[in-house]
């Protein structure tokens, strides 16, 4: 994962420094209070037990520049800790500052500072589900519920179930789809290899089937990550076929209308496009 799977919050750092256009507003100490994050992949520490290759995160007040302006402070200190720790630091998609007006009674213990770790959710991405043997709806179910059970991914969203007309390969039946929205602090290769494993725990043996197109008991397809682009012998993301299937698209944009689909386009505006041609048919929900 490009950011790390966990975060290091220091809150509510107390310092005290001078800033100011004017003269008279730089003749005297003023309080600042810190909040810093850091993301960080700790899992090295963890399986061994080793504090070295967590995150120090002293502050050095001494490394502080003497900015005139409150704004300043915001970019430049991410920068400064990230160096001192020995991070490299990413600017952030957004960065935010905020005047407290409560008062000191009101705030934390004087003096005091909370550091919080906590894990965190970093990427959205889309799975496709289809299954046209046996106990289809059943099949679905147990789909979602063992993503949902696996670490590191959390469902968030679930689309509507649609009846289709399978696409290509030999006659066979029916399918049931869905397209189900998960929060996920895995990688792109770990979230395949999740549902693969979950195909496999439900009955599916991708090195049993004769056809390509052929039916089968459960299908999971990785559709979009994030807003990564992949071309691996085995994994492209987004879903090479994605812009071709309505029976995808339309649960996709029931859920998450208008994503953007990297090199694709939002899911709406595919989906419009597909359905002058294709038929979709509601077959029900998860409820």
């Amino acid at each position: 994962m490009e950011h790390g799977t966990d975060l290091v919050e220091i809150r509510g750092l107390k310092l005290r420094g001078r800033h100011g256009v004017t003269e008279e507003e730089r003749s005297a100490d003023q309080p600042f209070m810190i909040n810093l994050a850091a993301r960080l992949d700790a899992r090295a520490a963890a399986k061994r037990d080793d504090l070295s290759s967590t995150l120090d995160y002293p502050v050095r007040p001494s490394s502080c520049s003497k900015p005139s302006l409150i704004a300043s402070p915001a970019p430049s200190c991410p920068t400064r800790a990230c160096s001192t720790c020995g991070f490299a630091s990413r600017r952030p998609k957004r960065l935010s500052r905020k005047r407290s007006r409560r008062s000191p009674s009101r705030c934390r213990a004087p003096g005091t500072t909370s550091t919080r770790w906590k894990t965190c959710a970093d990427m959205r991405a889309f799975i496709g589900l289809g299954s046209n043997l046996g106990e289809r709806e059943a099949n679905l179910r147990q789909a979602i519920r063992a993503l949902d059970a696996t670490p590191g991914i959390e469902v968030k969203q679930v689309s509507m179930i649609y009846e289709t007309e399978p696409v290509g390969g030999p006659d066979q039946p029916d399918y049931l789809n869905a397209v189900v929205e998960i929060d996920t602090q895995l990688g792109h290769r770990a979230i395949f290899d999740a549902c693969m494993t979950i195909e496999h725990a439900l009955g599916r043996d991708r090195s049993a089937e004769k056809e390509h197109w052929g039916p089968r008991v459960i299908d999971l397809d990785l559709l979009t990550c994030g807003d990564l682009m992949v071309s691996d012998p085995d994994l492209e993301i987004p879903h090479p076929r994605l812009a071709e299937r309505a029976f995808v698209l339309v649960p996709f944009s029931e859920i998450a209308p208008y994503i953007d689909i990297p090199g694709l386009g939002k899911v709406h505006e595919l989906e419009e496009r597909l359905l002058v041609t294709h038929t979709v048919k509601p077959a029900g929900t998860f409820s």
